[in-house]
């Protein structure tokens, strides 16, 4: 699917967009958008150059040392939040389990 035309990646991406209202728009709408991966986010570290960056989140079962789960967002901290409580109930969900606590590493 996305290696289709630029052309029709943009109208797929604007037809989402017109299906968020206005506040949620001006939260969403990218400053810039790569063409080639939909997922990245333009990011600048504060010192260096800007580049398109995303997360991947991990569910890790510690004591096993066993990837329960892995999702990929746009690298925004909200997004990274969200995803987290997706994987949470999904993992709950398919393995029975909960986490009894969470680690999180930091940029």
């Amino acid at each position: 699917m996305f290696h289709d035309h630029p052309i029709r990646i943009l109208r797929l991406f604007r037809i989402k967009l017109e299906g968020l209202g206005e506040e949620a728009l001006g939260k969403m709408l990218p400053k810039r958008l790569s063409l080639t991966d939909p997922q990245v986010r333009w990011i600048a570290a504060p010192g260096g150059p800007a580049f398109y960056a995303y997360s991947t989140n991990y569910l890790i079962d510690t004591e096993h040392g066993v990837i329960k789960d892995v999702v990929s967002t746009p690298a925004h901290r909200t997004a990274e939040v969200e995803i987290t409580k997706t994987i949470i109930d999904r993992v709950e969900a398919q393995f029975e389990i909960k986490p009894e606590r969470l680690i999180g590493d930091t940029d």
